[in-house]
């Protein structure tokens, strides 16, 4: 993830848009 997003919004980031890391 390129975005400095909060830990636990990760999880629904990742369950709404494609996987890339």
């Amino acid at each position: 993830m390129t975005k400095p997003i909060p830990e636990g919004a990760d999880i629904q980031i990742d369950a709404t848009l494609p996987t890339m890391d």
